[in-house]
């Protein structure tokens, strides 16, 4: 009897993994943003992620990782579907290995469009990759379902269907390398026959979900894609931590204390680039003694050198210069002052 009720578990435990087990897709999670090192394999319902120091598997770099999605996609309804997928930073979508979507390159959090026709429940091999390259990591893939007539409200008849994307949800995914024979009667069969050709010690043992050996993937880039890549990042990376300006006490080259902040987050990335080289400009509103502005705005340069300098960067990587009004970013009218003008600009070399 204790028999029985056991296989039944074990019976109906198979019955619902292979009923409803298959939504859902195949991750595959690496370190490194061009697929360097396997890392994991999950099944996970869609695609809707979105992390900053926390990494979506333990063992990658969250600001640094790629993960491609396996499986397939199973419309219920034909028709010209939009999908769309908000991203940051690098993807591609293939479905039955046609490429719908092409990103591979950093983007802060672009949003892609593309269309495919489908024909209803019908089955369609889908792969999706994905890098991050640069803090937070966000991928989401979107479609948007198209409608009849009978099916437009009336808001959506007289005004046009909403363009909202949603996430697509997990019924519409089917995993791959499943048990594809769904004939429950042949599962009840091969349970008992099981039973019978057993002694009273029964052991049990249920077959893991997958096996993934951890091999060291084909590179998918060649060495000047990949030099090409890392001069994006440091490239993006510039952007981020190069000051957007410095500010001083009024007339005097005094640097405020919010403003050291700054410094203080571009110097370390100066340190960590040695290559990279700096100038710098300083530049004044063309409003009152232009001699003056000159000689202020050169200050404000020196002093932001002689900074960056202290913090142990090499003097031979900066250069300082100061421009007074000469190149406003607005000309002013007559005795108005325009903030804007008063400005530091710094310019990163070596990024190309």
């Amino acid at each position: 009897m204790k028999k029985r009720i056991l296989f039944g578990v074990v019976l109906l435990m198979v019955i619902f993994v292979n009923a409803y087990g298959q939504q859902g897709l195949k991750a595959e999670f690496y370190d490194g943003a061009n697929f360097n090192r396997f890392v994991a394999v999950q099944y996970v319902d869609n695609i809707d992620m979105y992390w900053n120091d926390t990494p979506p598997v333990s063992g990658i770099d969250p600001h640094v990782c790629s993960i491609r999605w396996t499986g397939k996609l199973k419309p219920t309804k034909s028709g010209s579907y939009k999908f769309s997928a908000r991203v940051d930073d690098g993807i591609r979508v293939w479905i039955d290995d046609q490429l719908i979507i092409d990103q591979w390159e950093l983007n802060d959090v672009g949003k892609f469009v593309s269309d495919f026709d489908f024909v209803a429940n019908t089955e369609y091999d889908l792969k999706v990759e994905y890098f991050n390259a640069l803090i937070e990591g966000e991928v989401r893939l979107l479609w948007k379902i198209p409608k009849t007539k009978d099916e437009l409200s009336w808001s959506e008849y007289l005004f046009g269907e909403s363009k909202k994307h949603t996430v697509i949800a997990p019924e519409y995914f089917l995993r791959p390398d499943e048990i594809e024979d769904n004939n429950e009667d042949d599962l009840v069969v091969e349970a008992f026959q099981l039973e019978d050709d057993l002694d009273e010690q029964v052991e049990i043992s249920i077959p893991e979900q997958e096996k993934v050996e951890v091999n060291d993937p084909t590179p998918l880039i060649t060495e000047a894609e990949q030099s090409a890549a890392e001069k994006i990042i440091i490239a993006k990376k510039a952007e981020k931590f190069t000051p957007k300006n410095i500010a001083f006490e009024k007339g005097k080259t005094v640097i405020l204390k919010p403003s050291i902040d700054d410094l203080e987050t571009f110097a370390q990335f100066m340190l960590d680039y040695p290559h990279l080289t700096v100038k710098i400009e300083g530049h004044t509103d063309p409003v009152g003694d232009a001699e003056m502005n000159l000689q202020l705005s050169k200050d404000r340069a020196y002093t932001i050198a002689n900074y960056l300098t202290k913090k142990g960067i090499d003097s031979k990587r900066i250069d300082a210069e100061g421009y007074g009004g000469s190149r406003p970013l607005v000309v002013p009218k007559k005795g108005t002052y325009y903030p804007a003008n008063r400005r530091v600009v710094f310019v990163v070399g070596g990024l190309e």
